[in-house]
């Protein structure tokens, strides 16, 4: 860090005198009078006045660009400016004399102003000064950050009560209540009082008002402001106008008196105008009437006057903002001319400072979601004062200023098309720090990072080992049951990949369609979506499909999109529904997705997305089911006692414990980067080989005991079960074929009877030969045949008494009951790198999810005990077990 340069400026032999603090106070702050030259040397501005140096909490200068930080009161005010500090400078806070070496900071005062911060320090008090309502913070509008010395308050001193304070007429000023609301936001652990003067106060600061009164009367009076503070706490339902109304009520007795008084009378007029006129502004029209009411009643005024006077008010303000004066400061103004490209860049790169870039259109960051600004709304942003000022030159050389129209700011979003330089693009918004890899290694970013496009927020704890992040995530899914550990590594890997796809680690490559099937009703798809999006931070996007408009699901997502953090899935797909939606195999593929919904349309790149849907027994394209990851999960029994979490539910805990979740999560990752991103594997050719690469040495390398993330087969597999659009119905009718009738041939006929009899009605005039056309298809030669790992189903030809000579078709069905052994992948060679002490998992569940798991959809709970009793005796599981790191309890 460069060390702070320290000007020494010539200081006037008389001393500054300032009021309401101690003479020994303004010498041991440094203030001090300085002419014109070293001003300018100091703070940039050839001007004589007060210069007021700033120090830190441990008296050392504060520095900004290097330089000591100074602010200069003018002796002369240009205009309404009464302060200046070097151009290009941060906002600090000012720390008087007296805090310095102060480490406890409870309860303080947040003024405007360094003096009135010296004021009150010197009756005892504890002040922090600020530049103006809204110096307590730095940054862009959309995210600002405490300044430097109010962060080190709010860390290391963590404070609990503050007096957002201002000076008399801050009664009437609605920028006051909204700062102080926005404070709120900067320490949300405090609690914030908005602290005005009193109106019988005899002056209008903190400050004046010591000098005029005596000690005893000024600890009165800062006694009666803190009382009436009281009831402007700022809560989370505050607005600006219900703290308007509630101080300006409270004041009211004191207006009654001054409206005696002529000239009191008339200030107090204008300020009420002031306030209901601001008040319109701030949207609180129910306040501003409540005001003129009031108004009316102790200033003696008709109502269409005060109305009047507040219209006018109003008017005045706008053509204020309009004046050029304003261009000061950060306001740009820009000449509308005959050169479309050269106004509409100047447009685009402010814009650029102050907004983000996503999906081709101007967006901002608002409740952790993406606000796309049409152009009509770009209007509204730019022609405000501090952002923008069009004007056109009128033949006398004269400027007259000029509104945007909706066309003209198409054009300005048009630019950044081709100069992406101008602008900040938004690629990946998170509500949590991010891991990125850079190429080399991965790195957590939090705020705006411009490599890898991402806008983060939040912190995160230290990392935790490899054995306490297993551990965790683990826990996370004692209450599941999956049907396989296949199913359960591929859970894990569905909760790790929005971290593997925003880290841009798959360098392009994309993830998996996850879709979480159940075999009932209630277990637990859609709150497993819900858990990985909290994990996150995300929103969880349900999209319902309709049952016949299929396109406004595309709406759904095109939605969803548009805001970012979001975990997008489609709820509950049944039938042939997702073969209706052409535009889901293409978004997992292509790296842009034009999303539409009515009102909106944007590019959104689409790269380090997670798509899911839940499901119970939909069918899907062959190519979607190609792009398809499945998680078979299992109901828990009735009786199932769930865990009870400290904080009421799972999704609780997950909210209230997400730091360390993710630095669980990230500290998994990590290790690939480190050790696997170069490894050499079999895969098993599913579609999404980087994915695939990524995700399988993570569950192998941090999750040893279980068997890994893909069956062998799986590929093949997964495109006969979930492209059939028969395969459910005949699941059904093989299992209640095999309970029904163990060990014995059936004929064709009699299984049509039988899915008859048992619910599983064949959509067809003559089912007997439906069935059989599809059985013949998925059992074409005499002999044995293996069915989706399920069933065991033997099938002969022989001619009966009533075929006619012809052979008929009979199947014998068997459901196959793996053994442990065949159930569970054997453990591979403990890593040397794991020194975690493993322990059996003693979970009936665990053991027996990949056998029942296969065969209890749709069964009643008396064939569920049916099946579980032949199972468990033809079973041997004795104690091969799935060995798994023992939970934490």
């Amino acid at each position: 860090m460069n060390p702070v340069k320290i000007e020494h400026a010539p200081q006037d032999p008389a001393p500054v005198a300032l009021p309401g603090i101690e003479p020994a106070t303004v010498k041991n702050a440094g203030i001090r009078r300085v002419d014109p030259a070293t001003a300018e040397k100091v703070t940039g501005l050839f001007a004589p006045g007060i210069l007021i140096p700033y120090f830190d909490f441990d008296g050392t200068p504060i520095g900004d660009n290097g330089e000591h930080y100074y602010r200069l009161r003018l002796d002369e005010p240009r205009g309404d400016q009464k302060y200046h500090q070097r151009a290009g400078s941060s906002p600090h806070a000012y720390i008087p004399e007296r805090l310095h070496n102060d480490a406890e900071m409870r309860e303080f005062f947040l003024i405007e102003g360094e003096k009135k911060a010296l004021a009150l320090c010197d009756h005892g008090l504890k002040a922090i000064g600020i530049s103006g309502f809204y110096g307590y913070s730095q940054g862009e509008v959309d995210r600002k950050t405490l300044v430097p010395e109010l962060w080190h308050v709010n860390v290391s001193m963590q404070p609990e009560t503050i007096y957002f304070t201002g000076d008399q007429d801050t009664v009437f000023n609605c920028q006051f209540y909204d700062a102080a609301i926005k404070l709120q936001g900067l320490f949300p652990t405090c609690q914030i009082f908005c602290c005005q003067v009193p109106m019988s106060a005899p002056s209008k600061g903190f400050d004046d008002c010591r000098a005029a009164m005596s000690r005893d009367d000024f600890s009165k009076l800062i006694e009666e402001a803190k009382k009436n503070a009281t009831k402007l706490k700022i809560t989370k339902d505050a607005t600006v106008g219900s703290l308007a109304l509630t101080a300006f009520r409270g004041q009211q007795p004191t207006f009654t008196k001054m409206a005696s008084q002529e000239e009191a009378k008339d200030r107090l007029i204008k300020d009420a105008t002031k306030l209901a006129a601001g008040l319109e502004m701030f949207r609180g029209h129910y306040e501003s009437e409540r005001v003129a009411e009031i108004a009316v009643q102790f200033l003696g005024l008709k109502k269409r006057t005060f109305n009047r006077l507040v219209k006018d008010k109003r008017t005045s303000e706008k053509e204020r903002n309009d004046s050029f004066l304003s261009g000061n400061g950060n306001t740009t103004l820009i000449e509308i001319g005959e050169q479309q490209g050269v106004w509409a860049r100047e447009a685009a790169e402010k814009l650029g400072g102050m907004l983000y870039w996503h999906g081709k259109k101007f967006a901002e960051v608002h409740d952790g979601a993406l606000v796309h600004l049409l152009p009509a709304e770009l209007v509204t942003y730019l022609d405000r004062p501090g952002v923008c000022q069009f004007f056109t030159v009128m033949s006398d050389g004269t400027k007259k200023p000029t509104r945007l129209s909706s066309q003209e700011a198409s054009y300005i979003v048009g630019v950044p098309v081709h100069s992406a330089d101008l602008v900040r693009p938004i690629e990946v918004l998170a509500s949590v720090p991010t891991l990125v890899w850079n190429g080399e290694e991965f790195k957590i970013i939090t705020g705006y990072d411009r490599e890898s496009c991402i806008y983060a927020q939040g912190e995160l704890p230290p990392l935790p080992t490899l054995e306490e992040a297993r551990d965790l995530l683990l826990d996370l899914l004692c209450d599941f049951d999956f049907a396989t550990p296949y199913d359960m590594a591929r859970c894990l890997a569905f909760m790790l990949t929005p971290a593997i796809v925003r880290s841009g680690v798959l360098n392009g490559g994309r993830c998996p369609f996850f879709m979480v099937t159940k075999n009932l009703h209630g277990a637990g798809g859609g709150f497993m979506m819900r858990l990985v999006a909290q994990i996150y931070g995300m929103k969880a996007a349900a999209v319902v499909p309709g049952e016949r408009n299929h396109d406004r699901v595309k709406e759904g997502v095109s939605a969803h999109l548009s805001k970012g953090n979001a975990l997008i899935y489609i709820d509950n797909v049944r039938g042939d529904a997702l073969q209706h939606m052409a535009f889901l195999e293409s978004m997992l593929t292509e790296p842009e997705f034009e999303a539409r919904a009515p009102y909106m349309q944007a590019l959104v790149d689409v790269t380090r997305e997670v798509f899911a849907c839940t499901s119970n027994g939909a069918v899907m394209s062959r190519d979607l089911a190609d792009r398809t990851a499945e998680i078979k999960i299992l109901r828990k029994p009735k009786d199932y006692e769930f865990r009870d979490w400290p904080e009421g539910t799972l999704e609780a805990h997950v909210r209230e414990n997400r730091p360390a979740i993710l630095a669980a999560i990230y500290r998994i990752i990590l290790g690939y980067g480190e050790r696997g991103i170069h490894k050499k594997m079999r895969l098993t050719g599913f579609r999404f080989s980087q994915w695939e690469h990524c995700a399988t040495w993570i569950i192998k390398d941090a999750f040893p005991t279980l068997p890994g993330l893909l069956e062998d087969d799986y590929s093949e597999r997964k495109e006969s079960e979930l492209t059939d659009p028969v395969f459910d119905l005949i699941v059904n009718i093989l299992r209640s074929t095999a309970l029904k009738f163990p060990k014995q041939p059936i004929s064709t006929s009699r299984m049509a009877e039988l899915a008859k009899e048992e619910g599983h009605p064949l959509e067809n005039d003559k089912p007997e030969m439906f069935l059989g056309r599809h059985l013949s298809r998925l059992f074409p030669s005499v002999g044995t045949h293996v069915f989706a790992g399920k069933f065991k189903v033997t099938r002969t030809d022989h001619v009966t008494a009533s075929s006619n000579g012809n052979l008929s078709k009979f199947y014998e069905v068997e459901m196959l009951a793996p053994t442990a052994k065949s159930c569970m992948t054997p453990n591979p060679a403990p890593d040397p790198s794991h020194t975690s002490n493993s322990s059996t998992l003693n979970n009936q569940s665990m053991a027996l999810g990949p056998a029942i798991g296969q065969f209890d959809e749709h069964l009643s709970e008396a064939e569920d005990a049916k099946l579980m009793a032949r199972i468990t005796s033809s079973v041997n599981f004795e104690k091969t077990q799935l060995q798994v790191t023992p939970m934490k309890a």
